[in-house]
């Protein structure tokens, strides 16, 4: 469980970043917008 937020988008970020899992895979998951998790993407 995420202390933090950081730690939380980290958490998103870091499947897709590794390439384990695909965008669209986390996006029926993710508790926010595809807008929101690119720009997480961006900034990591």
């Amino acid at each position: 469980m995420p202390k933090n937020i950081l730690e939380e988008r980290i958490r998103w970020v870091k499947m897709v970043d590794d390439g384990k899992v695909k965008l669209k895979d986390v996006l029926i998951l993710f508790p926010y917008s595809e807008r929101t998790l690119k720009r997480w993407l961006r900034t990591y």
